[in-house]
């Protein structure tokens, strides 16, 4: 446990570690908070009551808002789409000091926003608005130019991958090869169960249940 603390101490005071480039995909992550006090007359289904509303980075952002909390600088390269949940996404990024960002549209296809009912500390349902299908090649190439350009400027490169549509085998080794030529330190969160898709990676984080 004490190793694991002296890294923490480390990266939260050294500047120079704490500099570091996420690309993955953001979502943004909406939570209503009600009670249910009655049955709907139009069908066997509760009648949920908002009381509060809540909204917060989720996906990739929420591994931005983790790097942040520990001090880190962050840039982060990501996909929105036109529409009211970028807008957010955008609004809570610029509102950070510790986060710069290149965000590219994706008019064809929406921000990801999860809506989640919680009544009494009880979550009733999670309602998803997505499109996962992969990117288009002009938005692959924005997203790589984008990368280019910074990632000289970070010591560690953090690769997010929530199955979305951004990775892919190809783009994967395109991205590692190109920061591990440059010295750069790659740690993946992996989405697909096929590892060599991030063949090159420094540490791969995989997720087992």
């Amino acid at each position: 446990m004490n190793e694991y603390i002296n890294l923490i101490d480390k990266f939260t005071s050294d500047s120079a570690q704490r500099r570091i480039l996420c690309i993955g995909e953001v979502m943004l992550d909406r939570f209503l908070y009600g009670n249910v006090e009655r049955i709907s007359p139009e069908a066997p289904v509760p009648v949920f009551h908002v009381k509060k509303k809540n909204r917060m980075l989720g996906g990739s952002g929420n591994v931005v808002r983790n790097l942040t909390d520990l001090n880190g600088y962050v840039h982060f390269i990501s996909t929105v789409g036109a529409d009211d949940s970028g807008r957010i996404i955008r609004e809570f990024l610029a509102a950070d000091a510790k986060v710069t960002f290149d965000l590219i549209e994706t008019p064809d296809r929406p921000t990801t926003l999860k809506t989640r009912y919680i009544a009494d500390h009880q979550q009733m349902l999670r309602v998803d608005e997505e499109e996962t299908i992969d990117l288009q090649t002009n938005v692959l190439d924005q997203i790589w130019d984008a990368y280019v350009k910074r990632v000289g400027d970070c010591t560690v490169v953090i690769m997010s991958d929530y199955g979305k549509g951004m990775f892919s085998k190809d783009f994967n080794h395109k991205l590692i090869a190109h920061a591990r030529k440059l010295g750069k330190t790659v740690i993946v969160d992996p989405k697909s169960n096929d590892f060599k898709d991030y063949g090159g990676a420094t540490l791969i984080t995989p997720n087992f249940k």
